[in-house]
């Protein structure tokens, strides 16, 4: 399955080439952002799921011994630890090209 990440701050993280940055959400309905795959990373980073309290799962990115960090007024950053804002919801995107799908598979979830 392929998501966009959802940060505590309300930040979507998405793929550009090889590296995760921020992402407007017409990028991502436009293809322009690709999702992050939720299993086999090539070795570039680890999404940690987190069992939650509230029963949605959660994610921690993980590349080395650092932690991905998002923040709208400051871009992605890393953490050395997994605290409540370095956690993050995956929201489901339908396959590129299917812009009305891709809209209501993240207007479902948000």
């Amino acid at each position: 399955m392929t998501s966009c990440l959802l940060s505590f701050h309300g930040s979507i993280v998405a793929r550009r080439g090889f590296s995760l940055s921020l992402a407007s959400l017409p990028d991502v309905i436009a293809g322009v952002a690709d999702p992050v795959p939720l299993t086999g990373n090539g070795g570039l980073m680890e999404l940690l799921p987190i069992d939650p309290s509230g029963g949605r799962l959660l994610y921690a990115v993980r590349a080395g011994n650092v932690f991905l960090t998002a923040a709208p007024d400051r871009g992605c950053g890393t953490a050395s630890q997994i605290q409540g804002w370095e956690q993050f919801l995956a929201l489901p995107v339908a396959p590129a090209g299917t812009a009305a799908a891709g809209i209501a598979s993240l207007a479902c979830c948000c």
